[in-house]
């Protein structure tokens, strides 16, 4: 190629070439296809490419039409494209200074763009199988690529004073190596191109996944702000009157500080004082609540008995610490208010 007063790129390069190629399933297999002399000399076939854009790599989006060729083209084929023996060779010219740069310092092979009609057909090209045919081919962009599929030959070739890199096809058995390792290069872009789909369906799953987890945490969120205007003062003061009160009745009867125990352990240790081989393991809260209740009235019971008892040997009167006249009966009815007073 050579570089115009402009400092563009123009010159000849070989586009594609009949025969096999390879491509690579998602499972890893390998399977070739059959490009034929018939179909990509076919003549519809040729003018689909003539003055189609150049791009540096393929555009993301894969095909190239009038609403995103600005965003990738850096140049344009020409108009005189013809066969070379198995090749497609033509014109070229590159205008943008950044593919320009990539060319000199060593990018320059080239990997077509195109639509195609693949067909199920099993057939031997060479000695080696295939299982597709390529039919009705047609164009859409020329890609400037480090590794082609069509491999080594198809590239552009820098003969001016601005080449940077020596041509390699003045070296015979250069040239012969670098064919040998374009196959094994290539079968490592396509391994590497079909691990790249795997990915990119895997990313696509946890895209669903994000954006269902997103809708979940947007749901518990308003459920959320729905709870927090809720007045729950009348619920936690009741839950403290409850928890005083547990902690009185029983601080009567364990005689320990409860502070730091819940409510169901304060509960259970009162059960366990009154029946130690009880087991509560699995019994609801609503068990142990009756059964404390019923252990609790158990104890207030006793305490009432002793009470009495204190009292039995003494006569029908008797004096107060105050020196005041009081009937037993009185006095069994105060130490009972008091008791229950105390609860």
């Amino acid at each position: 190629m050579t570089k115009t007063d402009e400092g563009y790129l123009i010159g000849k390069a070989i586009f594609t070439r009949t025969g096999l190629f390879k491509y690579q399933r998602s499972d890893g297999s390998v399977y070739n296809e059959f490009r034929s002399e018939e179909e990509v000399f076919n003549e519809d076939s040729i003018n689909s490419f003539k003055l189609k854009p150049i791009t540096n790599n393929h555009p993301e989006e894969g095909h190239l039409d009038s609403s995103n060729v600005s965003k990738y083209q850096v140049g344009n084929i020409g108009e005189d494209l013809r066969r070379d023996g198995n090749n497609l060779v033509g014109s070229v010219i590159i205008t943008d200074a950044k593919a320009i740069k990539d060319i000199q310092n060593g990018k320059r092979e080239l990997s077509l763009g195109y639509k195609t009609l693949l067909v199920k057909k099993d057939g031997v090209h060479n000695g080696e199988p295939y299982q597709y045919a390529q039919t009705n081919i047609k164009g859409n962009h020329l890609a400037i690529v480090y590794q082609g599929r069509a491999g080594h030959e198809a590239r552009l070739r820098i003969d001016s004073q601005d080449a940077i890199c020596v041509n390699i096809n003045n070296n015979n058995k250069k040239e012969m190596s670098e064919k040998d390792n374009s196959k094994e290069f290539q079968e490592k872009i396509d391994s590497l191109e079909a691990n790249k789909k795997v990915l990119t369906d895997k990313i696509g799953e946890l895209a669903i996944k994000v954006d269902s987890l997103e809708g979940e945490r947007d749901a518990l969120k308003s459920k959320l702000e729905e709870a927090l205007k809720i007045d729950h003062s009348k619920e936690l003061a009741n839950l403290v009157k409850e928890r005083v009160e547990l902690e009185k009745v029983a601080g009567k009867i364990l005689k320990t500080d409860l502070a730091e125990k819940s409510d169901n352990d304060i509960m259970t240790d009162v059960i366990k004082l009154q029946n130690p081989d009880l087991k509560l393991d699995g019994k609801s809260d609503d068990y142990v609540k009756a059964y404390f209740d019923s252990c609790v009235s158990s104890f207030q019971k006793k305490n009432l008995d002793e009470q009495k008892q204190l009292f039995s040997n003494k006569t029908d009167k008797d004096i107060d610490k105050t020196g005041s006249e009081m009937s037993l009966s009185q006095q069994i009815n105060n130490n009972i208010k008091t008791f229950n007073l105390g609860k």
